[in-house]
């Protein structure tokens, strides 16, 4: 199993630089010989449970599956 970490900057709602965040991920991938996520869909999922709110400010979402329900 590999481990890789990347940090994603999210502003307003928004994830910023992300085009090169996934050439970064799809570099990595290849050099190991692993399928590359797709950041875009990530993103999108976390969005649309809000787990960025503590980012904003306002109150952390609950602990638990990153699904809605």
């Amino acid at each position: 199993m590999c481990r890789f970490l990347e940090t994603i900057r999210v502003e307003a709602g928004h994830a910023l630089h992300l085009e090169y965040h996934q050439a970064r991920v799809s570099a990595t991938a290849a050099a190991y010989g692993v399928p590359a996520l797709e950041l875009a869909d990530i993103v999108a999922e976390l969005l649309q449970v809000d787990v960025f709110a503590g980012a904003r400010g306002g109150a952390a979402p609950p602990s638990g599956p990153l699904t809605p329900d």
